[in-house]
């Protein structure tokens, strides 16, 4: 359980320093004019889009297999 354990830590860990990072480029950003009308190619929208899709279905994976290895051992 030690290890599962550690890799929760390095994920929480990992996931507070992406929204630092966002919080700070959003703050670098502030008082820019940002194009909210302008479209992404098709093609870089499709494979951005598969991209998003794929690390969704890696992340829920992950998530329902500590779901329930924690339940197992809860259940021990």
């Amino acid at each position: 359980m030690s290890a599962l354990h550690n890799a929760l830590q390095h994920l929480n860990s990992v996931i507070t320093y992406l929204e630092k990072s966002v919080d700070v480029m959003e703050k670098n950003r502030v008082g820019e004019q940002r194009d909210m009308f302008a479209m992404p190619s098709n093609e870089n929208a499709a494979k951005q889009a598969a991209k998003d899709e794929a690390i969704a279905a890696r992340l829920d994976s992950a998530i329902e297999t500590v779901e329930k290895i924690l339940a197992e051992d809860a259940a021990a």
